[in-house]
């Protein structure tokens, strides 16, 4: 047997005092914490805004491959520009205008709703048949809620089999503010 290992051990408990929580030291906790919580605020904003749906999802689309000489541009906002006002309960037509900018003909493809809220759309709607070359007005029936607030409904192209075409293009959107009269 090692003598060291039969030798009686003495604990020694010594008390620890915690630091006191001087004024300046409540500051600089108040100062970090301010900082980890706006901190979280900025990443969760970024994030949110750098989604191509910003809003509670609707169910992701599958994401084609890019199609050789196939693109657009987006032109304008031909009603509703963002930030519009409209009634509650209202119903309207939010209309873009979108230009064929690549080689292929566009055709069986569709606008489709990227998200939800509290604005009422159909879940798509057809494109026109479009050359190349040509402008495009595409309309979206819409019904507003029956409260005040804000209303954001992000739209992409997809294919005839739901797939999505430009996937690394923004989103076009409905931007409006919703109340009275």
């Amino acid at each position: 047997m090692d003598a060291l290992s039969a030798a009686p051990v003495k604990v020694v408990i010594v008390p620890v005092r915690s630091p006191e929580l001087t004024p300046r030291n409540r500051v600089l906790v108040s100062v970090i914490a301010s900082a980890a919580v706006i901190a979280a605020g900025l990443i969760f904003f970024y994030l949110w805004m750098n989604t191509d749906k910003g809003n509670p999802q609707a169910a992701p689309t599958p994401t084609a491959g890019k199609i050789s000489g196939d693109d657009s541009e987006f032109v304008g906002d031909i009603t509703y520009p963002d930030g519009s006002k409209v009634r509650q309960g209202s119903s309207f037509e939010k209309v873009w205008r979108i230009r064929n900018a690549g080689t292929v003909s566009w055709e069986g493809r569709r606008l489709a709703r990227m998200n939800t809220g509290p604005c009422r759309s159909p879940e798509a709607v057809d494109i026109p048949s479009t050359a190349p070359g040509q402008t495009v007005d595409i309309m979206v029936r819409v019904r507003a809620p029956n409260r005040p607030g804000n209303c954001r409904i992000y739209w992409k192209v997809i294919d005839a089999r739901g797939q999505t075409l430009f996937p690394l293009k923004r989103p076009v959107f409905l931007d409006v503010q919703v109340g009275p009269s």
